[in-house]
C-alpha cells in the first residue's frame, strides 16, 4: 500500500512538473475523498522521501523551506516558484548537502536579508547564509568553542542568538549575539548570569520599534534546577540603541514553567508568551502583566499562537482550541470536542474570516478550516490521502495555501475550493 501511494504522488508530482503554467490544477485521484483544489503538487526530491521539513517562508517569487533530516543526503534547501511549484534556477540540485559536518542536522531555519534574499540555517555548532537569488553560501559561522541555542530569530535583516559554554545549557553564563546578514560578524549584546545551581539558556526575541525608534528585544530565559525540579521563568526587553535591559520579569509564571514558542507583538503595544500551560499578555513598555489564562492545559507547545483582528487563538497539545479577546484575555468561544490533536509542531493561518490549520481526525491528518468569529468547524479535508500535516504559508493576495505533506510540496487555491 505504501508503494502505491508513492507511486500515486510521484505520478502527480511528474504531471505538475510537466504541465504548462496556464493549466497548473492538478485534479485529485478518484481515490482521495479530499475537495480541495490544489494548484500544484510537487515532490522535494525525485525519490519523495519523508522529510523533516522546517517552517515555509516566502522569498520574492518563491516559497522556500529547508529539509533538516539526520541523513546527510536528504538535507538541504528548497526553493519553489509559488505559481507553478517549479524548482528555482539555482536550486535544482537534488538532493544537496549544505551543512558539515556531514552527520550534523539543521536545526532552525529562516528567511532574512533587506529584501528577504538570504536563507539562515543553524545548529548549535555553525551559521551560514545563502543568498536564494544566486543559490551560493554568503558566509559561514563557526563556533568550536561554545554553544548556540538551537533555534534563532531574525529581526529586520539580521539573525539573533544565543549562546553559552556548556551543553545543553549554561550553569554560568549565557550571551545573546547578532550576526550581520552581509558579513555574518558576531556581535554580543548582553550577558546574564545563571542563578547558582540553575542550568539557563536565551531564547530568540522579537523585535519591537517604540515611539523613539528604538528597537526593543522582548525575549525569555528560562532557570531550571533538575534536583529539585524548580524553574524560573523570566520574560526581559533590551534597547539595541541604548544597549540597556527596559525591564525584566519573572513573577507572571510559576515556578515550573517554560516556553518552546518565540513572543508574539500585538496591537497596542502588548506582548503573548505562550509557555507550557498558559498564555501571558504583558505590556511591551514595562513587563506589566495585563491578563493571563491559566491551566489550559499540560502543555501547549506544538502549535504556535495567533493573533488576529483582537483575537488571539490557541491550540492545546491535547485538541481543544480557544479563542480569546487580545485586550481583556476574556473567552470569545472555545472547541473541547471534536479535538483537533496536532500532529508536528504547527501554525494557524488567517485568510478571510477564518482560520486553517492541520490536525489528526481518527487516523487521518487533515486540513480544518473553522470560523474566526463563532468557532463553528466549517470543514475538514483529509487531502489527496489524508497526509496534511505541519506548517502552512498563505499568499494572501492570491488566496494560495502552501503546505507539505510525506515529501511532496502543495499549493491549494482557497478561493478555488469548493466546500461549504
Amino acid at each position: 500500500m505504501i508503494k502505491n501511494l508513492s507511486f500515486v504522488f510521484f505520478l502527480l508530482g511528474f504531471i505538475v512538473i510537466q504541465g504548462s503554467c496556464e493549466d497548473p490544477v492538478i485534479p485529485p485521484t478518484p481515490n482521495s475523498q479530499t475537495k480541495l483544489m490544489f494548484r500544484w503538487i510537487v515532490p522535494v526530491y525525485l525519490d519523495s522521501s519523508f522529510l523533516k521539513p522546517s517552517q515555509c517562508y516566502f522569498s520574492g517569487n518563491y516559497i522556500t523551506f529547508a529539509t533538516m533530516d539526520i541523513i546527510p543526503d536528504k538535507r538541504g534547501i528548497v526553493v519553489l516558484n509559488r505559481l507553478t511549484g517549479k524548482k528555482a534556477p539555482n536550486w535544482l540540485r537534488d538532493p544537496y548537502v549544505l551543512m558539515q559536518p556531514s552527520n550534523k542536522s539543521f536545526d532552525d531555519f529562516d528567511i532574512g536579508g533587506e529584501s528577504r534574499e538570504i536563507a539562515y540555517l543553524s545548529n548549535p555548532w555553525y551559521v551560514h547564509a545563502y543568498n536564494i537569488n544566486t543559490g551560493k553560501k554568503i558566509w559561514e559561522y563557526s563556533n568550536s568553542v561554545y554553544i548556540m541555542d538551537n533555534r534563532f530569530s531574525v529581526i529586520g535583516p539580521n539573525l539573533y542568538q544565543g549562546y553559552w559554554p556548556e551543553d545543553p545549557f549554561s550553569i554560568t553564563w549565557a550571551k545573546l549575539a547578532r550576526y550581520n546578514y552581509k558579513t555574518g560578524l558576531k556581535e554580543d549584546l548582553f550577558t546574564k548570569e545563571t542563578i547558582p545551581g540553575y542550568r539557563f539558556g536565551i531564547s530568540p526575541p522579537v523585535g519591537f520599534v517604540n515611539n523613539q525608534n528604538d528597537t526593543l528585544l522582548i525575549g525569555v530565559t528560562s532557570y531550571q534546577n533538575y534536583t529539585s525540579f524548580h524553574c524560573v521563568f523570566q520574560a526581559y526587553c533590551f534597547n539595541l540603541r541604548t544597549r540597556l535591559m527596559e525591564w525584566e520579569n519573572d513573577q507572571f509564571v510559576n515556578d515550573h514553567d517554560y516556553s518552546d514558542n518565540l513572543p508574539v507583538l500585538i496591537e497596542n503595544d502588548k506582548v503573548i508568551i505562550q509557555t507550557v500551560s498558559k498564555l501571558s499578555c504583558l505590556d511591551v513598555h514595562t513587563g506589566k502583566l495585563i491578563w493571563q489564562k491559566e491551566n489550559l492545559a499540560i502543555s501547549l507547545n506544538l502549535t504556535f499562537p495567533l493573533y488576529k483582528n483582537g483575537k488571539v487563538f490557541c491550540l492545546t497539545d491535547d485538541g481543544k482550541l480557544f479563542c480569546f479577546d487580545s485586550e481583556t484575555g476574556s473567552e470569545i468561544w472555545s472547541i473541547t470536542s471534536p479535538i483537533f490533536q496536532p500532529i508536528d509542531k504547527s501554525n494557524f493561518i488567517y485568510y478571510e474570516g477564518k482560520i486553517y490549520f492541520n490536525s489528526y481526525n481518527n487516523f487521518d491528518m487533515v486540513l480544518n478550516c473553522v470560523s474566526a468569529e463563532t468557532g463553528e468547524i466549517l470543514w475538514r479535508d483529509r487531502g489527496v490521502h489524508g497526509t496534511m500535516r505541519g506548517y502552512l504559508l498563505l499568499d494572501e493576495n492570491l488566496g494560495f495555501l502552501y503546505g507539505y505533506c510525506n515529501g511532496f510540496v502543495y499549493c491549494i487555491d482557497l478561493n478555488q475550493t469548493p466546500i461549504p
